[in-house]
Formats: C-alpha cells, sequence, structure tokens
C-alpha cells in the first residue's frame, strides 16, 4: 500500500471515529456541496452511473465530481443509479464523465 493511499485511509478513519461522516463500502465521504452563484448561468446534466452499491459509492461519485472546476452541485442517487449535477457550462460533460469512470462506475447521459 503506498504512503498516499495509508495517510488517506489514515485521515478516513480518524474522520469516522470523530463521528462527523458515516463510511460506506468503499469508505468514502462527500464534502459540503458548494453554494450556486446567483451571478452565474446553470445548466443541469443528467446521467445515469452503473456500479454504484450503496450510499458511499454515491458519496465518493459527488465528492470527486464537486472537486471539477465549474461543478456546482451533485446529487447522486445509488438506489436508482441517477445523477443531476449543477454545472456552469455543458462542456463540463466530458471531465464529469471522465471523473466517474475513473471511479470504476459507468456512466451515460440521460433524457
Amino acid at each position: 500500500m503506498s504512503r498516499r493511499v495509508r495517510s488517506l485511509a489514515s485521515l478516513l478513519a480518524a474522520i469516522a471515529a470523530a463521528g462527523a461522516v458515516s463510511l460506506g463500502c468503499r469508505e468514502h465521504s462527500a464534502p459540503e456541496p458548494k453554494a450556486a452563484s446567483d451571478s452565474v448561468a446553470t445548466v443541469s446534466l443528467r446521467y445515469e452511473i452503473g456500479g454504484m452499491h450503496c450510499s458511499g459509492c454515491s458519496a465518493a461519485i459527488k465528492a470527486k465530481t464537486l472537486e471539477i472546476v465549474g461543478v456546482r452541485e451533485a446529487m447522486v442517487d445509488h438506489e436508482n443509479g441517477l445523477a443531476e449535477f449543477t454545472v456552469t457550462s455543458e462542456s463540463l460533460d466530458a471531465m464529469i464523465r471522465a471523473a466517474v469512470e475513473r471511479l470504476g462506475y459507468t456512466i451515460t447521459r440521460a433524457s
């Protein structure tokens, strides 16, 4: 196990021990969503995501996509396999897809 992975695992364990978050099947946690600015126009992108099994899976996707500059809000539902992102530009589609796929899930645009 690399030093970076051990450090991340230790951090997640400490946060969970403090009762700050609930860890899921992959020990994920999600940051608080960023507030959308009223002065910036946003669009909504909807996706079907395959491979999610628990709230930890959806939290991992939410956390990773909220790291992308321009993603204002992320709502991920593991039970229905759906996700909706409020973004500043539709051009963020490729970045969202790549981030979700890097986590090991499948992702397709929903109608």
